[in-house]
């Protein structure tokens, strides 16, 4: 038996041909035909048990249609032969009050406390009837304890679908969780494979900028075609290995990526053979595996620094130092000082080195751009990452 709220109107002919309404609706009328048709009572009765089964066949034609109706009439069908069940020597008033009471025992639609105070009401109205007609009390007990076991089946069968009810408003809420956490997680992958093709493109972007710009010295200064040439075609595998880089940065988000050490070391040479300028790495501490995401924001901003020292002093030697301590790994760049003339030393501009700090803060990390020796001059940019 369904409950009767409101919810139950956008029910289909699916849902009142289940099992469960089969039994309720189909096999209960036909209980209740039967026992109005085979009853031997008096006019009286018969007529008042007559009526509460016309309400019964409204409640069946209506549960699905006007719930209000339906248990208001449920309600009456289940009252009407508790008002004369004294007078009925075939217990057929009894049964005509017991079946209904049990079904509206069972609607989910109505409250409990409701549905405890009727069936006690109902059970008042059977014993004072009984008093009525003269019964003995061990009738009266008998009709009463009727009343309770069929209240008492309804509403075990309504605590069955208030459960059932909870477990799909449950499973729902479920589904929709995890499709929100599906779609968080798809966009905070889309958000990191942005940041990737962000710093890839602001190094490849910067080293041909620096590449390019040699190359239109070389032409309008010294006027020299092969040296700017050779610029050109570095510019031109500068180029193609940011494009190889941007598939990779986006692969490593998905797989697992080369140590760390072994990534600096590789671009620490690829920074050297670009640029022409000497730049040494060196890990200290006790190497060990750190979390892909501290590995991709490590290696970025070493990226990011070799591209400024690339910009702003072209030509000085470049350390790295990877150092492993307990709760932490930290990167340093350091470029040595240059005879240039003072604007291109000044703090690099842009957004490169901010971006860093915001990647390596997603990771609990920090970023520290700094001069190295005030009176010597030289760069030194400091990443930190606890691990």
């Amino acid at each position: 038996m369904q409950g009767s709220g409101d919810e139950d109107t956008e029910l289909g002919l699916a849902e009142r041909v289940a099992p469960g309404w089969l039994v309720v609706q189909v096999i209960s009328t036909l209980l209740l035909l039967g026992a109005l048709l085979t009853a031997r009572a008096s006019p009286l009765v018969w007529t008042v048990c007559g009526v509460s089964f016309l309400c019964w066949l409204l409640f069946a034609l209506s549960d699905r249609t006007w719930p209000r109706l339906s248990t208001a009439s449920l309600a009456l069908c289940s009252v009407l032969p508790t008002l004369v069940v004294g007078w009925s020597t075939d217990g057929t008033a009894m049964l005509m009050a017991g079946v209904p009471l049990g079904v509206f025992a069972a609607l989910a639609g109505v409250s409990a406390n409701l549905i405890i105070a009727f069936a006690g009401l109902e059970v008042g109205v059977v014993v004072a009837s009984c008093a009525l007609a003269h019964q003995s009390w061990v009738t009266m007990l008998g009709y009463a304890i009727v009343m309770l076991i069929s209240t008492l089946f309804g509403l075990n069968r309504r605590q069955y679908q208030v459960q059932a009810h909870q477990a799909e408003l449950l499973l729902e809420q479920t589904r929709l969780m995890h499709d929100e956490h599906a779609k968080a997680a798809a966009l905070q992958e889309r958000a990191r494979i942005a940041r990737e093709i962000h710093d890839v493109l602001a190094h490849s972007l910067g080293a041909l900028s620096v590449q390019l710009d040699l190359a239109e010295g070389l032409l309008s200064v010294k006027g020299d075609r092969e040296a700017a040439l050779e610029r050109l075609r570095r510019s031109r595998r500068l180029a193609n290995e940011g494009l190889n880089e941007a598939r990779r940065a986006v692969a490593a988000l998905r797989h697992n990526s080369p140590p760390l050490p072994a990534s600096l070391q590789e671009l620490a040479s690829e920074h050297e053979a670009d640029h022409g300028v000497p730049v040494t790495f060196e890990s200290t501490g006790t190497a060990r595996p750190v979390r892909p995401e501290t590995a991709i924001s490590l290696l970025r901003a070493g990226r990011e620094a070799l591209t400024n020292a690339a910009k702003h002093a072209p030509g000085a030697p470049i350390g790295m130092v990877l150092d492993y301590s307990a709760a932490k790994v930290t990167l340093r760049v350091h470029n040595e000082p240059v005879s240039v003339p003072p604007h291109q030393v000044a703090e690099p501009s842009g957004y490169g080195l901010v971006g860093m700090g915001e990647r390596l803060a997603l990771v609990s990390g920090s970023l520290v751009a700094r001069p190295a020796d005030p009176a010597r001059g030289g760069w030194l940019v400091t990443a930190e990452v606890p691990e």
